[in-house]
């Protein structure tokens, strides 16, 4: 019996054949990659941004080489926008609008989505916290929001020092050189921030650093008293019109703490957690709203929902109303929260702040001016809105009302609604939109809503 060879060699002719064969398929496969049509990858996304800033729209294709490209303000080509990255510089309020851009080879072309720009004025510049942070080494930061030409910003904080000493500055801008100033023992102290040859804050928010203390013991960890305050140094931004500008200052928001993780209650089924609330400032914060963020679902694709919420806010979050806290005021609350499977642990997280209060409108509050009321439909808001702007005062409540006609603001019609909530000022223009509910009663259409601002008590 003969043993077979492990392989043949087969002929050479059937061999030469075979080669070609795969050589014409892999032309084949080769050619058709080659000559594909454009596909974009990455689609380009909004931008907002202040005037005078620089924006860019980028977009990523794969196709037969070479790709040109062409982009749009609406319908009108971009003349030096012929890259896959658009740069505009210096926007003004004039660029508003939808881009997109036109995508071409030899064999096709392909047209990406419209995204918008959206072009804000410069902020009127103003100082404020960020989320206090209690612990055994507290802190906060401090944000900086400017118009657009300052190269330097000075700001004091006062706290309590029976709760908090040896405060420092930690500065965020790499490039400057801050100078904490006169740390008085009665609970003050002063920074200067400057940026030096050549340095100036962009328009819009600005991270200046953070402020931290040493904890002294005290039981409740809000009663720090913290306010940014005109002593030792001035709340100045400079130079603004060509010295130094008065601005203004937020007051610190509320803070929320988790204290454990939610826990089955086997009596009422519900997950229990207890949170716990607090005001570190020194006025008394009028409405407070906390709400869940990242709602997660359970095992069987349910939406884990707060049980005991009071409400929703604009985004639809579950959410819980307090009627005030006072400075330092602490409180501990029981969340509960609803899970159908009775097995997966919510992971909530929680955002707090203080809304303005609805009160009953009055025609002897004082009216603002609205700047302007426009219609507009695009991507984001397919249904339609209005986008209402008016110019505020830091801290103080704004009221937007409506109705179908200007007649009914002068009769004091029963047809006036208030849209809820209430829009705190930020000492600039506030942009606001209207796209139905929550926060009006119904879906607007063009021409069927009238407004107006009211200053709030």
């Amino acid at each position: 019996m003969h043993a077979l060879p492990m392989s043949l060699p087969l002929p050479l002719p059937l061999l030469r054949r075979l080669k070609i064969a795969v050589g014409l398929l892999t032309g084949l496969l080769v050619s058709s990659v080659a000559q594909a049509q454009p596909v974009i990858t990455a689609q380009p996304v909004r931008v907002i941004a202040y005037e005078t800033q620089t924006v860019q729209f980028m977009v990523e294709a794969t196709g037969q080489p070479p790709l040109t490209f062409q982009w749009r303000a609406g319908d009108t080509n971009i003349v030096a926008g012929t890259n896959s990255v658009l740069v505009l510089t210096n926007v003004t309020s004039a660029e508003a609008g939808l881009y997109q851009v036109v995508i071409t080879n030899a064999t096709g072309s392909v047209t990406s989505d419209a995204v918008g720009l959206f072009i804000l004025p410069r902020p009127f510049p103003f100082i404020s916290f960020g989320t206090f942070v209690p612990g055994a080494t507290p802190e906060v930061p401090v944000l900086y929001t400017a118009f657009g030409t300052e190269t330097a910003v000075r700001f004091s904080v006062a706290y309590n020092p029976q709760a908090l000493g040896n405060p420092r500055f930690i500065s965020s801008l790499a490039a400057s050189g801050a100078i904490v100033t006169t740390n008085d023992p009665s609970g003050s102290f002063g920074v200067e921030i400057p940026l030096g040859a050549g340095g100036v804050f962009p328009p819009g928010l600005n991270a200046l650093g953070r402020v931290q203390w040493d904890a002294l013991g005290v039981g409740n960890p809000f009663a720090v008293g913290l306010v940014l305050t005109n002593q030792p140094v001035p709340l100045e931004g400079g130079p603004l019109g060509g010295t130094n500008g008065v601005v203004a200052s937020l007051p610190i928001g509320p803070v929320t703490r988790v204290i454990d993780t939610p826990v089955l209650d086997f009596q009422s089924g519900l997950f229990l957690q207890r949170i716990e609330l607090g005001n570190p400032g020194v006025r008394t914060q009028e409405q407070v709203r906390i709400s869940v963020l990242n709602p997660t679902n359970d095992s069987q694709g349910n939406r884990i929902r707060m049980y005991n919420s009071l409400g929703t806010n604009v985004l639809g979050q579950d959410s819980l109303f307090l009627a005030s806290l006072l400075p330092g005021e602490q409180r501990r609350l029981r969340v509960e929260f609803l899970v159908t499977d009775l097995v997966t642990v919510p992971a909530p997280e929680y955002g707090v702040e203080e809304i303005a209060p609805i009160g009953p409108p009055s025609l002897t509050q004082r009216v603002i001016a609205v700047d302007s009321a426009r219609y507009f439909t695009n991507a984001a808001y397919p249904t339609g809105a209005f986008l209402v702007m008016f110019e505020t005062e830091a801290g103080r409540p704004y009221l937007v009302q409506y109705a179908s006609s200007v007649e009914a603001f002068s009769t004091g019609s029963a047809g006036i609604r208030t849209a809820q909530p209430a829009v705190m000022g930020t000492g600039s223009r506030v942009q606001w939109i209207d796209e139905g509910p929550p926060k009006t009663e119904s879906v607007p259409a063009d021409g069927s809503r009238f407004y107006r601002v009211i200053l709030g008590r």
